[in-house]
């Protein structure tokens, strides 16, 4: 199996990740659930649009997102961008979320979606490859 399709299925095995945004110079990680990764490595969550983060996207879209399992981690440094389409948004939409939205789950306006866009992303596999991260794209 090539690297970059090992590092995808790892990646999709993750179910939360650890996602940082940009304000004021400083970092600011969170644990956050992947609503979706695209086979190029676009990275979708859901959030609320009252959210510190969606402030922190709209002012510095650069983040980073670390999936991370035993020994192994994959680390995308991308774009952020706030996606307004309501048939997207509709389409991620899991109904175990309603609890988060209760204004209308997916018609919630409180409920918004950011999509990552990927400039780097590295895989690591330490068993397999040792401790030097193996550049994916």
């Amino acid at each position: 199996m090539d690297k970059k399709t090992e590092s995808l299925e790892f990646a999709r095995s993750v179910e939360n990740v650890s996602l940082g945004t940009v304000e004021s110079n400083q970092p600011h990680i969170r644990i956050m659930e992947v609503a979706r990764i695209d086979n190029d490595f676009c990275v979708w969550f859901t959030t609320s649009a009252s959210s510190k983060k969606i402030g922190q996207v709209r002012r510095n879209p650069n983040v980073c997102i670390v999936f991370n399992s035993g020994f192994r981690d994959l680390k995308i440094i991308g774009k952020a961008e706030i996606i307004e389409d309501k048939d997207a948004k509709h389409e991620l939409y899991k109904e175990k979320w309603d609890r988060y939205y209760p204004k209308g789950g997916k018609n919630d306006p409180d409920y918004a979606v950011i999509k990552i866009t990927p400039d780097l992303v590295e895989y690591r596999d330490m068993e397999k490859y040792g401790l030097t991260p193996k550049k994916v794209i």
